[in-house]
């Protein structure tokens, strides 16, 4: 919205002052202004016809002329009116000083708004071009800024027995610099930390290196070290600048999961001096976009703060722990996202969000899950660690029956899997099972709830199939 003082027009109902003129402008033609740009408004003018001579008029509507560098664009404006007034304040300081105080007082009212006549929105799509050549002149402008590594800093040069340095080579040219270290991957540089931050840090290279193509990565990253009491203001305050725009943990599932979680273990943990979770501990943070969430993989080896939890690390008044991160492809981003996703909670821990929702939702919902994972995600081959579970036979792959001896052990799975379907609306009521609002998918436990409802019964009509098509192939 921009306000302006129409001098050149009567000040009816204003008081004395001038009257108010109030335009409404798309954001893109106001990014294309400066410091040196004119806005010009004309209320239009009522000319002769010319040459016919039958006393008629043309009337020209208003517009909007913009002078800079140069240039002069006139864009036609459309006048509307309202039955009410719009009044406008300004503030301006009373009195001088650091305790100064600022006061607002009326500048006018009107009634009429100017907009862009819809026929000129099509130039807004030059105007949007201007912009951005202008940022982009103005990014060639600016310093590269290079952050440099230890390793990158040049060794000082030697100097020979004569306490000269090495003499040129036989083209004159002096011989090239030695530099710390030959190339090596940028993922293992270690950053230079903070006498007061912990740089312990997960190994996450194999993650990084056998992750997907950059086509196939997500708007979602993982978080790996996580110190012990981590909120999520926390995690924010780390990604500053990206504006994470949700911050989720996933369901307590004990194995060891390759390709998804860093290689460390309870022994490796002591070696930091701040306390972190263990490697099973799933948190990751969506963003708005692939290009943010590549921004957010180099702050990898940063450090976060967090809530001192041990005499250790309060002791040596450590305020950081540096964490790594890790890309998410686009298929389990997904899966996590809709199925999975425990929704942290401002000004709580992580754990107890984690803790508190999984006793709400009960044990056998989050083992359920986790089954559904299992087999949707095809996570058994990735499984360090296998546990059993009294779920196990829900991740089972269903084989075709040959004969009737098989046909009849499918049908006991298909009566166990309603069985389990009757148990989990029993225990956990239509309420969590069924969307009947889709407000309801806001709470976590109803959509992984709720998720698991729907991947059963899916399983059950799959089964269902498969056995009718064996009884009229065999005959039964």
């Amino acid at each position: 919205m921009v306000t302006m003082v129409d001098e050149d027009t009567p000040a009816d109902g204003n008081e004395g002052r001038p009257p108010l003129i109030s335009l409404r402008l798309p954001a893109a033609l106001l990014s294309s202004l400066d410091d040196e740009s004119r806005l010009g408004i004309d209320h239009g003018t009522v000319g002769s016809a010319g040459d016919g001579g039958d006393g008629s008029a043309d009337a020209v509507g208003p517009s909007l002329t913009i002078a800079a560098g140069g240039t002069r664009d006139v864009h036609p404006l459309e006048a509307t009116a309202s039955d009410r007034s719009t009044e406008y304040y300004q503030s301006a300081s009373t009195t001088e000083g650091a305790n100064g105080s600022r006061d607002l007082y009326s500048i006018g009212r009107t009634n009429q708004q100017y907009t862009l006549k819809p026929k000129s929105a099509a130039d807004l799509k030059e105007i949007g071009k201007k912009t951005r050549r202008l940022l982009e002149e103005e990014r060639k402008k600016r310093k590269e800024i290079v952050r440099l590594d230890e390793s990158d800093l040049p060794l000082p040069e030697k100097e020979t027995a004569g306490g000269k340095n090495p003499p040129p080579d036989e083209d004159g040219k002096p011989p090239p610099k030695k530099t710390g270290r030959a190339a090596i991957n940028p993922r293992k540089r270690k950053r230079l930390v903070a006498s007061n931050v912990d740089g312990w840090i997960p190994d996450v290279d194999e993650l990084v290196a056998a992750a997907t193509t950059k086509e196939d990565r997500s708007n979602i990253v993982r978080l790996h070290g996580l110190p012990v009491g981590a909120k999520p203001e926390h995690v924010r305050k780390f990604f500053d600048g990206l504006n994470p725009s949700l911050i989720f943990v996933l369901p307590s599932f004990d194995s060891h999961i390759n390709g998804w979680d860093a290689d460390y273990d309870a022994v490796e943990r002591k070696e930091a001096v701040v306390r972190r979770y263990p490697s099973n501990f799933r948190v990751y943070v969506e963003f708005t976009s692939v290009l943010v969430a590549e921004a957010a993989i180099e702050r990898s080896g940063e450090s976060m703060g967090f809530e001192a939890t041990s005499t250790a690390s309060e002791k040596r008044g450590f305020v950081g722990a540096s964490i790594s991160l890790s890309p998410v492809p686009k298929d389990v981003a997904a899966f996590l996202h809709e199925h999975l996703a425990i929704h942290t909670r401002k000004g709580e821990r992580i754990f107890d969000t984690m803790k508190k929702n999984e006793r709400r939702m009960g044990e056998a919902v989050a083992e359920m899950s986790w089954q559904m994972a299992k087999k949707r995600l095809k996570l058994k081959r990735h499984l360090k660690d296998k546990q059993t579970t009294s779920h196990d036979h829900l991740s089972e792959e269903y084989a075709l029956p040959k004969d009737r001896s098989q046909y009849f052990e499918l049908a006991k799975v298909y009566n166990r899997l309603i069985d389990t379907h009757e148990r989990l609306e029993l225990n956990s009521s239509v309420l969590l099972t069924h969307t009947f609002d889709p407000s309801l998918l806001e709470d976590s436990v109803h959509r992984i709830t709720s998720a698991v409802s729907e991947w059963l019964l899916d399983e059950i009509e799959i089964l269902a199939r498969v056995l009718k098509e064996s009884r009229l192939r065999m005959g039964i």
